[in-house]
């Protein structure tokens, strides 16, 4: 059952396993979002959607960003809304900064380009593994944020469970060993989650959604089907109320 802002319950069922983190994610060709629960055993999974980013109009509730990134020569410095602000855009223009758009094209297979597709070129001497490194060490920043100022104790709890944190990037249907080792790899090399005894390296998991199927549109996180399905990839540790 939905509540209001970006929280809601699954369904009915218990979780039985350890107490964990568990972020989705969803990285899009012009905007991308996060979800996250925070499973505790014995108590039904809620999914939170975040709903403040930076740059974004109080109280505005939404759940997308730009996928985009200013650079200044080779340093990211501004993302998402933030960076299509005014402000911005005027910084961007005075300093020479380049803008990383559309930049998940470049990822595709050749079998999903179509002939006529237009890429935006990368800033110079930036490559594609660092753009995402940097743009999901962003979205992993503002998820540590937001989950401190919505779960009551959220920094404690973070810093107790981000070790072995799990993570679910979705992928559209047609990307296979060579993008998800290139997912996973960003999302270990943006250095969130490089603390004592992290296991992130073997809990990342990449999750398939049919680009055509009307129901992909659920998994750009404005929807709880990510996480649904996140925790069903997880060891069924669990139990019905």
């Amino acid at each position: 059952m939905a509540s209001q802002g970006g929280t809601a319950e699954t369904n009915n069922e218990i979780w039985q396993g350890e107490n964990k983190i568990v972020i989705g994610i969803d990285i899009g060709t012009t905007q991308s979002g996060v979800a996250f629960t925070y499973l505790v055993k014995g108590g039904k999974p809620q999914i939170h959607r975040i709903t403040q980013w930076p740059g974004q109009v109080a109280n505005s509730q939404t759940t997308k960003i730009p996928t985009v990134v200013w650079y200044d020569n080779q340093t990211a410095v501004s993302f998402g809304a933030e960076a299509l602000s005014r402000d911005k855009r005027m910084d961007a223009e005075d300093n020479g900064w380049v803008l990383a758009e559309n930049f998940k094209l470049h990822l595709h297979p050749e079998h999903m380009r179509a002939d006529n597709l237009m890429m935006n070129p990368l800033p110079n001497g930036v490559p594609l593994s660092q753009i995402y490194s940097d743009f999901m060490g962003y979205l992993f920043k503002q998820t540590k944020s937001y989950f401190e100022d919505h779960i009551v104790d959220g920094g404690s709890i973070w810093e107790k469970y981000i070790s072995t944190v799990e993570v679910i990037i979705a992928h559209p249907n047609g990307w296979h060993s060579r993008e998800q080792a290139f997912m996973r790899n960003a999302a270990v090399e943006c250095g969130v989650f490089n603390t004592p005894g992290s296991t992130i390296a073997k809990n990342i998991t990449t999750f398939v959604y049919d680009r055509k199927d009307r129901d992909s549109q659920c998994v750009m996180l404005g929807d709880r089907l990510l996480i649904r399905r996140c925790i069903q990839l997880l060891p069924r540790n669990r139990s019905s109320n």
